[in-house]
């Protein structure tokens, strides 16, 4: 994967997700995701990966770093 043409189109004013810059947080979450990916699943189909950047947007808010629960959210 190109990754400077990855995050170059993350960063286009028209992408509709993190705007024009990405903090340094959400680079270090998404590289730990595209890293595991590279790793363990490259020979996945490429729509895999696309999910797994999806949920991890918007589970995490697009901070792209891990949360924790609060144990009520389990109750």
């Amino acid at each position: 994967m190109n990754r400077a043409a990855f995050y170059a189109a993350l960063r286009k004013r028209d992408s509709g997700l993190f705007g024009t810059s990405l903090s340094q947080s959400q680079v270090n979450g998404l590289e730990r995701l595209l890293n595991v990916w590279a790793t363990y699943y490259a020979t996945d189909p490429i729509e895999f990966l696309s999910y797994d950047l999806a949920t991890s947007y918007h589970e995490t808010g697009a901070k792209m770093q891990p949360a924790t629960e609060n144990l009520n959210y389990w109750r």
